[in-house]
């Protein structure tokens, strides 16, 4: 029954207008500034004697004094003369004139003194005004925040009662509200006891019908283990013949797969230590021409290249099979289908020609790349195939330059550089790098 009203005090404070007043206006502004300009515009203290009314005072005062000394004196003196003055007389009436005007000159500090306090008093003045127009321009502004001030207060109370009377009539609709659920809550309680009694009843009938089915369904369920148990058992004992005839097999293949790869190892620890000695050397001697299948005498060179990748294609191959075999059960099938198969060996072949003849390009690269071959291992042996060197300078990459540099000797061919190894004069080893260092013994 409160809903309107509720709204109606609702909608007035959302739409309660916002407090305005009149903005400050300061009536004093002018005069502060006029003032002010005074103040800073105030032009800068000069005394010139000569157009100073109070040296001007004093001068016409020493001069009158002065005169009348001088006519006392020449009276005087001249009356000694018989009334004819006199040169001395003259000189003395001079002197007493003289006398006075230089007591003008005597009082002139006193006169800038003054002069000067007075042109402090002056500015003084203007700040003394400054500061009366400012006091009253802060009364009225003090006057403006007052009334603001209580013109807001105001503003605040009538919105104050707003929420007076919204709180008013929300306890009286809480006071009602409290009431009906009350009622309500005593209706819902003797419902309740009626439910409850009903409740007990339909559990009474529900548990027993319940317990007869859980009896009924243990007894199928123990049946059904004991059916489960029996089968279970004979399933493990077919699943363990099955993987002790497994493990028998799969160990024989892991130990020929052991052996295969230590014998791996082996050739490619030899093989290496080959490359390094005919490296070291720049000639196959007997034990490299053994182990790589090159005459012995043959120039660390070119052939290298080709030595290189025949053995990392045996090596693939190697792998390859291996891999085949991985998945075959006891039987020989495999348990997945075969991987697409790599390039023919005749395009390995002339692939592996090509680059080693010098004539080689990217395209070679590729065919190398997906048959298996290590692309860092092709990019340090063909670098000119991937455009880092042309073909002539790329055996330069296996020697170091700067202690070839050393020997003054530049722009060398392979078999100079070779030469220099052969040379008991020239000492040459490997460096950690790989290339080989020069110096002269």
């Amino acid at each position: 029954q409160y809903a309107e009203q509720q709204q109606g005090l609702l909608n007035d404070m959302t739409n309660y207008k916002p407090f305005e007043s009149a903005p400050y206006s300061n009536q004093y502004a002018g005069k502060q500034q006029g003032l002010l300009d005074d103040m800073l515009n105030y032009e800068q203290f000069d005394f010139d004697p000569s157009t100073s009314p109070l040296y001007s005072s004093y001068k016409k005062q020493y001069a009158r004094e002065g005169n009348r000394a001088m006519q006392d004196t020449l009276g005087s003196l001249s009356a000694a003369t018989g009334g004819r003055p006199s040169t001395a007389a003259m000189s003395a009436a001079s002197q007493a004139n003289d006398y006075h005007m230089s007591q003008l000159g005597d009082k002139l500090p006193q006169i800038y003194e003054q002069e000067y306090n007075k042109y402090l008093q002056d500015f003084g003045m203007i700040g003394q005004k400054l500061g009366t127009v400012n006091q009253m321009e802060g009364l009225d502004y003090s006057r403006y925040w007052d009334g603001k001030n209580f013109d807001y207060g105001r503003y605040m109370d009538d919105y104050g009662r707003l929420q007076s009377n919204l709180g008013a009539v929300n306890t009286l609709e809480g006071q009602g509200r409290s009431a009906y659920e009350s009622d309500r809550n005593y209706g819902l309680d003797a419902y309740g006891l009626q439910r409850s009694d009903y409740n007990a009843d339909r559990a009474y009938d529900y548990d027993t019908h319940y317990n007869e089915l859980l009896f009924n369904r243990d007894a199928d369920n123990t049946a059904y283990n004991r059916q489960q148990t029996a089968d279970n058992t004979a399933y493990n004992r077919a699943l363990d013949e099955w993987e002790q005839q497994y493990k028998t097999t799969q160990s024989g293949q892991d130990q020929q797969y052991r052996y295969d790869a230590m014998n791996l190892d082996a050739e490619n620890t030899a093989y290496n230590r080959a490359m390094d000695k005919w490296q070291a050397a720049g000639t196959a001697d007997a034990s490299v021409a053994a182990v790589l299948g090159v005459p012995v005498g043959s120039v660390y060179g070119g052939e290298k290249a080709r030595l290189a990748l025949e053995a990392q294609r045996a090596n693939i191959a190697y792998t390859n099979q291996r891999a085949a075999d991985v998945g075959k059960t006891s039987t020989g099938a495999t348990t997945q289908a075969a991987e697409t198969a790599p390039a023919g060996d005749d395009a390995i072949d002339a692939a592996i020609d090509k680059l080693s003849g010098g004539t080689g390009t990217a395209a070679d690269i590729q065919v190398l790349i997906a048959a298996g071959y290590a692309e860092a291992e092709l990019r340090e042996v063909f670098p000119y195939a991937f455009g880092n060197a042309t073909p002539d300078d790329s055996w330069k990459a296996r020697y170091d330059q700067a202690s070839l540099n050393k020997l003054n000797k530049k722009d060398l061919t392979e078999e100079q550089v070779i030469a220099y190894i052969n040379n008991p004069k020239y000492a040459s080893w490997v460096g950690s790098d790989g290339k080989i260092y020069f110096e002269r013994r």
